[in-house]
């Protein structure tokens, strides 16, 4: 059931950064990532008093202030680069190299969780570091100027 929930969630990343892309010709990337933030915060909170409030009341201080800097890393600064990156570059590419998540998760699992990888998550990195050297080593190319809508947006690639 986990292997499904994490491709259910590569899903929906994969298809929002095309949706972000969209978007980004008619709006900023900072209104466009406070739009989302706050789309992600309604849509959540509504499941949460819904399906777990009690277990919300319970939180001790430091899953509050781990998860708020989960917020800050991964929904704010995370999405609004995310966004940024797929504005310059477009979807596809963008989304291919934030797919070298998975080395800093190991990296970051290995100072902070005491964890230790095996031989099959040292194999995995080094093909997302290898494939992440190929998507960067296609070129420069970014999206053409004609793709962008909002004449507004066309001094803001540059």
């Amino acid at each position: 059931m986990g292997i499904l929930f994490a491709i259910l969630a590569a899903i929906g990343w994969g298809t929002s950064a095309v949706f972000a892309g969209k978007g980004l010709s008619n709006i900023k990337v900072i209104p466009g990532t406070a739009l989302s933030v706050l789309s992600s915060f309604f849509t959540v909170g509504v499941a949460t008093v819904a399906l777990q409030w009690n277990d919300l009341m319970t939180v001790s201080w430091q899953a509050i202030a781990l998860f708020a800097a989960v917020g800050i890393l991964s929904f704010a600064l995370g999405r609004a680069f995310n966004y940024m990156g797929i504005e310059r570059i477009g979807a596809a590419r963008a989304t291919s190299i934030t797919a070298c998540a998975p080395f800093f998760a190991s990296l970051t699992a290995i100072i902070f969780l005491n964890e230790r990888p095996n031989l099959l998550v040292i194999g995995g990195t080094i093909l997302v570091i290898g494939g992440l050297y190929l998507t960067m080593s296609g070129g420069s190319r970014q999206k053409p100027e004609s793709s962008i809508q909002n004449p507004e947006m066309r001094s803001v690639r540059s």
